[in-house]
């Protein structure tokens, strides 16, 4: 999905390397502390977690990329046809102003114009 010069990218599409990338930015301790789980994730983990996620139609997680620079990620979790809840986390090496924002924003949009969640 493409919304001006922002890009989701399904995690269920994600190459290797983005998955690799991804993980680090997860295991990052600027951001593992907000988890919900705070352990590190190995690789296997990871690999299984997005797997799984082929199968399981209740979560969306996204790569985020702005001007073809990965900048986070976006997360849908127990969607249901009028609810779901979000979540984010921006690349920790990214330099970008208002990154928490443009991600927010995203995350707004995907849930009321894609999802057409209520809340």
């Amino acid at each position: 999905m493409t919304l001006h010069d922002i890009k989701l990218t399904d995690f269920t599409n994600l190459t290797e390397g983005q998955k690799k990338m991804i993980l680090r930015w997860r295991n990052d301790g600027n951001i593992r502390k907000w988890m919900y789980g705070s352990d590190i994730i190995s690789l296997n983990e990871h690999l299984n977690f997005i797997n799984h996620l082929k199968r399981n139609k209740d979560n969306k997680y996204f790569l985020v990329s702005k001007n073809l620079e990965d900048i986070g990620v976006v997360y849908f979790t127990n969607i249901q046809k009028d609810v779901a809840y979000f979540g984010l986390y921006a690349n920790p090496e990214s330099k970008i102003p208002g990154i928490g924002r443009i991600l927010e924003s995203v995350s707004i949009d995907y849930a009321f114009n894609i999802l057409n969640v209520d809340r």
